[in-house]
C-alpha cells in the first residue's frame, strides 16, 4: 500500500484528523500530473493543470541569489541539475547556499521539489558553484 493511499484510508476511517492535504500524483496515463487534495469536511478534489511550461534556471555567480523568472502558476517542480558537482538552494529573497549561513531548501544533483507557489517570481535560487542550476515544470 501506498503512503497516499493509507493517509487516503486514515482519512476515509476518520483515524486521523487533517485540515487540508494536497498530494502531487499522475493521472491514467501515467504522465500528466493531478493534483489530489483532501478539504477539511473530509471531500477528495482531483484537478489537472490546464497549462504548463518548464525551463532551466542557472546561478551565474556562487553567491549571488537569482530571482525566478515571473510565471503564474499553482506549483512547480524543481530539480537539481544532474551534472552539478555540489548543492544548490531553493527558497525566498533570503536563501543562501554558503553552508555557514545556508538557507533555503537544499537540493542535492538529481534531487527534486514540489512548491505550491501562485508565481515562479517568489521563488531564488543560490548555488555552491558558479554556472550549477536546475531545471523546472510549473503548471496551473
Amino acid at each position: 500500500m501506498s503512503y497516499e493511499s493509507e493517509i487516503l484510508q486514515k482519512v476515509a476511517r476518520q483515524d486521523l484528523e487533517v485540515k487540508g492535504l494536497r498530494i502531487f500524483a499522475y493521472g491514467l496515463d501515467g504522465v500528466t500530473p493531478v493534483v489530489l487534495s483532501v478539504d477539511a469536511s473530509g471531500n477528495l478534489n482531483v484537478a489537472s493543470p490546464t497549462t504548463c511550461g518548464d525551463g532551466r534556471k542557472i546561478v551565474t555567480t556562487a553567491g549571488d541569489r537569482e530571482q525566478f523568472s515571473t510565471q503564474a502558476c499553482k506549483y512547480v517542480v524543481i530539480t537539481a541539475e544532474d551534472d552539478n558537482t555540489e548543492i544548490v538552494v531553493i527558497g525566498g529573497s533570503t536563501v543562501v547556499a554558503a553552508q555557514a549561513t545556508r538557507r533555503g531548501i537544499l537540493l542535492e544533483p538529481s534531487r527534486s521539489v514540489v512548491l505550491q507557489v501562485s508565481n515562479l517570481n517568489l521563488l531564488y535560487i543560490d548555488a555552491m558553484v558558479s554556472g550549477e542550476g536546475v531545471v523546472y515544470a510549473w503548471f496551473n
